[in-house]
């Protein structure tokens, strides 16, 4: 009876031990399938963010090319900017250099004016004594013929 008794404790032990080790392996076989849920849920997030970072990438590249290419843009309007200031500096240049010729030109035109004026004045005067002698060289010539007549 005590080896009976003792061989069904010992059952019971060894159902309790197996009851124990199916739950534990339930609970193994659980944490097994949570973990693969969480693993395959955690791949298709890794594989979901790979997939935004190369798209971020791409994005990042083609504005960086974007940018390269208004750079260069930039640059070339600037070059572009800085020669037509320079030509527009040289005609600036050229056309106050052109107005001073034609100031200089003018002052040399007013003078000779001014002196031909002058000179103008002279000669009408000149001519018009000249003309007043004639007319009395004239007067004198018809009187000397009306003598000479009579």
């Amino acid at each position: 009876e005590g080896l009976l008794r003792e061989a069904t404790l010992r059952q019971h032990e060894l159902e309790h031990a197996r009851k124990e080790l199916r739950e534990l392996h339930g609970v193994e076989r659980a944490g097994r399938e949570t973990a693969a849920a969480q693993y395959d849920r955690l791949n298709a997030q890794c594989e979901s963010l790979t997939r935004q970072l190369q798209e971020r990438q791409r994005e990042a590249d083609v504005l960086d090319e974007r940018c390269k290419r208004l750079d260069e843009a930039l640059r070339v309007k600037t070059v572009e900017s800085e020669r037509a200031l320079e030509d527009a500096d040289a005609r600036r240049k050229s056309t106050e250099s052109k107005v001073d010729k034609a100031l200089e030109d003018g002052s040399a035109l007013k003078e000779e004016l001014r002196a031909n004026a002058v000179v103008e004045t002279k000669l009408r005067e000149r001519i018009a004594g000249l003309e007043a002698e004639e007319n009395r060289l004239r007067q004198e010539l018809f009187r000397a013929q009306s003598l000479a007549d009579e």
